[in-house]
């Protein structure tokens, strides 16, 4: 089932300023081209924003240059950074959903930049890794607020950062993964008008139904 989308606030009880906590997530749906989202115009805001898409594409520029964000791509990035911009394709139609958590406290912040120096911003999970399905998971407290212990904050960043470490390491499985995710939902997308079936899908890539419903 699709979740709807849903801005959430988080409370951290018993917080301490420098210990890693969460501010806010959300689950968005972007279509319009003139969305968009500059560090330069947030310099009032240090901390740093974790984003992961699940469909569609946008666009991310940082110093690095102008990338493609696409199915199973997460990025990492300061909210401050000058030079980063998030937005909309202007020669797409198709909807962006993805995921986003804002977080600080020196200790996380400090990771994130020790990661984005060594592994730039860009990095690759599959949509059933376990730190995006506890993102997922806050859609439960949408409209009603959330409010989660020091410990349980400390936990979902550190979990997330460690995650993102991870896939930096040779793990070709993964990749492999990743990329048959991206290939099936440009088929998908390609064939939109047309009646497919998950067996259509998974004899067009040479892979078996139950393989194909696992990644999913």
């Amino acid at each position: 089932m699709e979740l709807p989308d849903f801005y959430l606030p988080i409370q951290v009880v018993g917080g301490m300023p420098q210990y890693p906590h969460p501010i806010c997530m959300g689950l968005e749906t972007r279509r319009d081209p003139s969305y968009g989202m500059a560090g330069a115009t947030r310099k009032g805001r240090r901390h740093y924003i974790f984003q992961y898409t699940f469909s569609g594409e946008g666009v991310f520029k940082d110093s690095q240059g102008i990338h493609r964000v696409v199915s199973c791509t997460a990025l990492l990035m300061a909210s401050h950074d000058p030079a980063i911009v998030c937005a909309y394709p202007v020669d797409k139609t198709e909807p962006w959903k993805f995921i986003f958590l804002d977080f600080g406290g020196q200790a996380a912040c400090a990771m994130a930049q020790d990661l984005i120096r060594r592994h730039g911003a860009i990095y690759e999970l599959p949509p059933k890794h376990p730190a995006i399905e506890r993102l997922l998971a806050f859609h439960v407290h949408d409209q009603v607020g959330c409010a989660i212990s020091s410990l349980e904050g400390a936990r979902l960043i550190l979990k997330l950062l460690d995650a993102l470490l991870a896939s930096k390491e040779d793990q070709p499985e993964l990749k492999t993964e990743n990329q048959l995710l991206r290939n099936v939902h440009e088929f998908v997308q390609a064939h939109i008008d047309q009646p497919i079936s998950v067996l259509d899908i998974a004899t067009h890539f040479n892979v078996s139904r139950k393989h194909l419903a696992r990644l999913f």
